[in-house]
């Protein structure tokens, strides 16, 4: 008779180096094995093992029914089929908000590490009069290990611009920059400030910027921010010349600096921050999309030597923007969201407001066939957001601390569709 080993005692590193390999979700069920495998996977080691796997394609969808009371959903799916061809991928997650006292508003602002982060806009009457003011809660979830947690906005008017996972805590951190608006673009100057989500305080802190020059963003886009070599990126525009830089920020020394981007004759100044995208490619490479509206195409300039001083772009490619049904994406590039994606080499995702979603890829040099984001038709309001999402198989307790919140009970539908409801703020 053979007799099974004792997997529980297994060494250390044996036992994370059969974890690593496993896929996310996996890795999530290993902790109710034993003490041993929770302990394990509640390494940040291993979740920084899983953050270096390619990013997948994932759609978010925010509906909102009115039925006698306000009820929002919010459902999280990967791309199937091409754009992620393994058969194990978990079914769709929901999170659903149940009616809140106030007029509100929920918008997905992005996905980072592991952790989507959902904005809910509260609108409150002033009294006396008929006006309303607005303020801004979090909830941050994770749909592999569906731990939520909440957070404030800081008391300064502004917008979220990215989020990451500490390097050595894997604590949750929110990054926020203040905004004003010039024209229709928001913009934001230098001042940042950031949360430790679940620290003892939860006070949001100012970082300096330590730059010899201002900068402005555009936080409409700054949000689909770029995460490389330790670091976030953003596209910004530098000096009273409103020259176009890359803004970097440590995330370890939680310091910024400036990096240099393609030299170009002509000077566009804000419009910058609304024909250009900042994205990565394979390779941990920075990449720049940048929009020539003249000639209808987009060129693709590429940073070979992230270490390199003075930065080096490279014109890699020039991609024509009218694709092959004859729709000149280019007439509304800055209302066009750009997700790149890995499959067979590099394809780039373009998601127009309407909710078809054309694809370039960049091996084949064409467009694929457009496919359309799935929307609800009995919700009274839906959006559809296109984002990069790893899976962070961190426990709630390391992400947020004390920030976590009680455990969701799960609902089931018919189909088999898991949703998890979370009430919504109501009046203090």
């Amino acid at each position: 008779m053979v007799t099974m080993p004792n997997l529980s005692n297994l060494p250390e590193d044996v036992l994370e180096s059969i974890l690593v390999r496993l896929p996310a979700g996996s890795v999530a069920r290993c902790r109710a094995v034993c003490r041993a495998w929770r302990s394990a996977v509640s390494r940040p080691s291993l979740d920084r093992v899983h953050a270096q796997r390619p990013a997948v394609v994932a759609k978010v969808t925010v509906a909102t029914a009115e039925v006698g009371r306000t009820e929002t959903t919010v459902a999280f799916d990967f791309f199937h089929g091409r754009w992620h061809p393994d058969k194990t991928l978990p079914s769709p997650r929901t999170l659903r908000f149940t009616s809140c006292d106030y007029p509100s508003c929920i918008t997905v602002l992005g996905s980072w590490d592991g952790i989507v982060c959902i904005q809910r806009r509260i609108y409150k009457p002033t009294p006396p009069g008929p006006g309303y003011r607005h303020f801004d809660q979090y909830t941050l979830w994770n749909p592999l290990t569906m731990a939520c947690a909440d957070a404030s906005a800081p008391t300064s008017s502004g917008e979220i611009v990215g989020a990451y996972a500490h390097p050595s805590t894997r604590r949750f951190q929110l990054l926020h920059a203040s905004s004003e608006t010039v024209g229709d673009l928001p913009i934001a100057p230098t001042a940042f400030r950031i949360l430790g989500v679940g620290d003892a305080a939860m006070n949001w802190r100012e970082l300096p910027l330590g730059l010899e020059e201002e900068i402005l963003m555009n936080t409409r886009d700054a949000r689909h921010l770029v995460s490389l070599h330790g670091n976030l990126h953003w596209l910004v525009l530098s000096g009273p010349a409103s020259t176009l830089r890359v803004l970097a920020f440590d995330t370890t020394r939680e310091k910024f600096r400036s990096l240099e981007a393609p030299k170009r004759q002509r000077g566009r100044g804000r419009a910058d921050l609304t024909t250009a995208r900042l994205r990565a490619l394979s390779g941990d490479k920075l990449c720049i999309f940048d929009l020539e509206l003249s000639t209808s195409a987009m060129d693709v300039w590429v940073l070979d030597d992230y270490d390199a001083v003075p930065q080096s772009w490279q014109l890699k490619e020039r991609i024509s923007l009218v694709t092959w049904d004859k729709s000149d994406l280019s007439l509304t590039f800055s209302k066009v969201k750009v997700v790149q994606s890995v499959y067979d080499g590099e394809e780039i995702f373009f998601h127009k407001e309407d909710g078809r979603i054309y694809t370039f890829n960049l091996v084949e040099k064409e467009w694929l066939t457009a496919k359309w984001a799935n929307v609800s038709k009995s919700s009274y309001s839906t959006s559809v957001s296109l984002v990069m999402h790893r899976e962070s198989v961190l426990p709630g307790e390391v992400s947020f601390g004390e920030a976590l919140s009680p455990a969701l009970s799960p609902m089931f539908h018919r189909s088999g569709q898991q949703s998890y409801s979370l009430q919504q703020f109501r009046k203090h």
